[in-house]
């Protein structure tokens, strides 16, 4: 059992060196001689790219890695001042909560309220405190009225909530969050971390970019690059990285017309957009609350679901017509929040010819293709298993399959979530080339603001605002 007991570093990492198994690719030391202290009561923001060992590092000090991954560990973890036994990672249940960059990895259950009380059964509590327990944190995150829902059901942003609630429930004084604000409500942000800091909470952050409402409340920021954690002060450049995404290639004209379209989910929510006209040749941002409606709006509009009245018109040369589910499939595509939910195939090179095949293409014509866009998205060799690869690295290899296919509008659900503005830049950079519209789904106003050329505010199904954003050419 680690005592809670008051000094100054809460959370130390010691000469820390890792590197993972194999695992059908050449081992990759993530840290060499690493050391980092979380001083008591501080939010200590550790800012790197995609594939840097941020997740790695998060789990690390969970007592996870590598008890349940493998892999080589030197070095010593200590927390309040005890050495890390990683066989009796169990005991960290009310000291140390880990709330996960993917919500799907931890999970268990089969409704929310179930979820959140989980831990507090492993530990051991009384039934009449965990009850309140459970109710307060279900109150406090906003999901009293999916109290009995499945999490399944729940949008991205709300899983990552639910998270965030159970790790509240146990009310450990030292809190690991690996990304787990991004896809949040700005505004929640606020309230959050607010309360953690009044509850003097020592916080480990693990980020890929800046986010400001995170890092005007942060007392330390450290950058992790070339296997080592280096610290930075707040004005350093690297924490003050802006993102340019030059204007879409083309001359904008509408081509998806929306009129009175409905469509409800048995559970209760309803989507009403009275009227929506989608431009190619521009990047607009949907911006808006978890739950308002935004990931369902696209869904309708790429044909992954249908509208239950009202309808999407599409525009075929001059011409206008009533777009059915498999025209607007085949015209727009739709890179989800989760990568997970579309990578499925044993290598990159798979997944990245998948659809050139169903083109049609020659063996060498994909090959070329493919070759291309591991070069522009920075993705390892064709022979890697996705599986292997960090959660930014398979949103880097989800956009580059998307990049493959022609169509007339890429809908990035959370594109900045996981990754640093240099990546999503060169990512959104590759699109821009293309006769086409970008449809982009974000928490992140600084990226929706330096991005579009057009924001839309949604809120409880509805369109709220529609604000077009005046921005220099690059």
């Amino acid at each position: 059992m680690y005592l809670y007991r008051s000094m100054e570093n809460v959370l130390q990492f010691e000469e820390i060196s890792f590197s993972y198994p194999s695992y059908g690719r050449d081992p990759i030391q993530l840290f060499q001689s690493l050391c980092l202290n979380l001083k008591q009561g501080s939010i200590h923001v550790v800012l790197g790219e995609p594939g840097s060992g941020k997740s790695t590092l998060a789990q690390i000090a969970a007592g996870l890695v590598p008890k349940y991954t493998g892999g080589t560990l030197k070095g010593r973890v200590c927390i309040f001042g005890e050495e890390l036994d990683a066989d009796q990672a169990y005991t960290l249940i009310d000291t140390v909560s880990l709330v996960m960059q993917d919500p799907e990895q931890q999970i268990l259950t089969t409704s929310c309220e179930e979820e959140i009380a989980f831990p507090l059964e492993s530990s051991g509590m009384e039934q009449k405190e965990m009850k309140r327990r459970v109710g307060d944190a279900l109150e406090f995150f906003g999901l009293s009225e999916f109290r009995r829902n499945n999490p399944s059901m729940l949008s991205g942003g709300e899983k990552k909530k639910l998270m965030l609630a159970a790790a509240y429930a146990l009310d450990a004084p030292v809190l690991i969050l690996d990304e787990s604000l991004e896809e949040v409500d700005a505004s929640f942000r606020a309230a959050y971390l607010r309360m953690l800091q009044k509850k003097a909470v020592s916080i480990l952050y693990f980020a890929s970019k800046r986010d400001d409402i995170l890092f005007a409340k942060a007392d330390f920021f450290s950058l992790l690059q070339d296997k080592l954690i280096v610290p930075v002060e707040r004005d350093a450049e690297v924490l003050n990285q802006c993102i340019n995404i030059p204007r879409l290639e083309g001359e904008s004209h509408d081509f998806l017309n929306i009129q009175d379209l409905e469509f409800s989910y048995p559970e209760g929510f309803e989507l009403r957009i009275k009227k929506l006209d989608i431009t190619k040749h521009e990047i607009t941002a949907l911006v808006g609350p978890n739950g308002s409606g935004k990931s369902t709006l696209c869904k309708l509009l790429c044909g992954l679901l249908a509208p239950q009245a009202g309808s999407i018109r599409i525009r075929n040369g001059n011409n206008w017509e009533a777009a059915a589910s498999n025209s607007l499939t085949s015209r727009a595509g739709y890179m989800f929040q989760n990568p997970d939910y579309q990578i499925f195939l044993p290598t990159v090179d798979d997944e990245l010819s998948y659809g050139l095949r169903q083109m049609g293409l020659s063996k060498d014509e994909i090959n070329e293709r493919i070759t291309e866009a591991k070069k522009r998205f920075v993705l390892p060799e064709g022979t890697i298993a996705p599986t292997v690869m960090s959660y930014g690295e398979r949103k880097q290899l989800q956009a580059a399959v998307y990049y493959l296919l022609e169509k007339d509008l890429y809908i990035f659900d959370e594109i900045d979530s996981g990754l640093s503005f240099p990546v999503i830049e060169r990512i959104l950079s590759a699109f821009t080339r293309k006769s086409a519209s970008v449809l982009l789904i974000t928490h992140h106003m600084g990226f929706a603001q330096a991005a579009a050329d057009r924001i839309l505010t949604m809120k409880e199904g509805r369109i709220i605002s529609d604000k077009r954003i005046v921005r220099d050419n690059v």
